[in-house]
């Protein structure tokens, strides 16, 4: 992995076909519209754009209001930095500030990670927060953070906020090391893929969907592990099922992980055709061969092409390779 120009870029959408995934390439690396991206755009007319306006200046006004609850105390611990933001709330570094007793079961460490709940229409919504915490019960795997507990606490005088307390996994987010203009080797890929792909295929045998894989969700650290964070969308299912229903089951998590391997591909210039701003999807955009482009056409349209999740995860070393070191700027 190696630094590029540095590249202003929006936050990452979610994609989920091949005409959006060239309209998200375009949103990330800041590439101007070919002539038909332009028709579509003035199409949309000024409301589209004010309502993308409003979009980023909620967000913006969410994190500078988050961003002042670093330096609180919640239960135990104080909260140190902001790491993120999520769909439904912001995660913060949190150190510990007292020991807890003996009663408690699961060791605590010094530093760990805190998710501020977001009420839902003015709520909490209680069955989210639980699957939440759910899935990463049911879950054993060092690239999955490990949950540790529900704490909350009165803030300025405020309603109450609620945090999930979570162990910390190190490393950066995929989406900011794209944005800093880091260019991913097609042994950058395989690695991070192949990693991705088990955190998948060890969610999918404990009947959990993650729900949510994209380059803002997986982290990355100096050695190459990969770890997947935020499972406020997390469903379930029943494990027993036979391979093709767990592979239907799955399917989300299978389009996640093709999603976030496109953006990968997107981020070295030299896997973009020449001719690249007549067209619009990816199959146009990029330089595949016949592999690599059969294995993200079925994770994106026919999953079930796949057979089981070891079928998927054996179509992507055949089209990416074993997984490799990478190599840190």
């Amino acid at each position: 992995m190696r630094r590029g120009p540095s590249r202003r870029c929006a936050i990452l959408p979610v994609v989920r076909d091949s005409a959006s995934i060239g309209t998200a390439r375009r949103a990330l690396f800041g590439r101007r519209l070919s002539g038909e991206g332009r028709a579509h755009a003035a199409s949309d007319g000024g409301e589209s754009k004010g309502l993308r306006f409003l979009g980023h200046a909620a967000r913006l006004a969410t994190a500078c209001a988050d961003r002042r609850l670093v330096g609180s105390a919640i239960g135990d611990y104080r909260l140190a930095r902001l790491l993120g933001q999520g769909r439904y709330g912001s995660c913060f570094e949190a150190e510990r500030i007292a020991f807890q007793g003996d009663s408690f079961a699961v060791p605590t460490p010094c530093r760990v990670a805190m998710k501020l709940i977001k009420p839902r229409k003015g709520r909490i919504d209680r069955q989210a927060v639980w699957a939440e915490c759910a899935a990463l019960s049911l879950l054993d795997h060092a690239g999955v953070p490990r949950w540790l507990g529900i704490e909350h606490a009165v803030v300025r005088g405020e309603e109450p906020r609620y945090f999930i307390v979570e162990t910390l996994c190190g490393g950066d987010c995929l989406s900011r090391l794209l944005k800093s203009g880091c260019v991913f080797s097609d042994g950058d890929i395989a690695r991070i893929g192949s990693g991705l792909i088990d955190l998948v295929l060890h969610a999918a045998s404990r009947g959990v969907v993650h729900g949510d894989i994209r380059p803002a969700n997986v982290l990355v650290d100096a050695g190459g592990s990969v770890s997947l964070v935020d499972f406020g969308l997390a469903r379930f299912y029943d494990r027993t099922r036979d391979g093709r229903e767990c592979l239907a089951a799955s399917s989300p998590d299978i389009e996640g992980v093709a999603e976030t391997i496109l953006f990968m591909l997107y981020s070295d210039a030299c896997r973009l055709r020449d001719d690249t701003r007549r067209h619009g999807t990816w199959r146009d955009e990029l330089h595949l061969d016949e592999e690599r482009e059969a294995f993200l056409a079925d994770a994106f349209f026919a999953p079930e092409a796949f057979g089981t999740m070891e079928g998927f995860r054996g179509r992507f070393e055949d089209a990416f390779g074993f997984a490799r070191p990478i190599r840190q700027a």
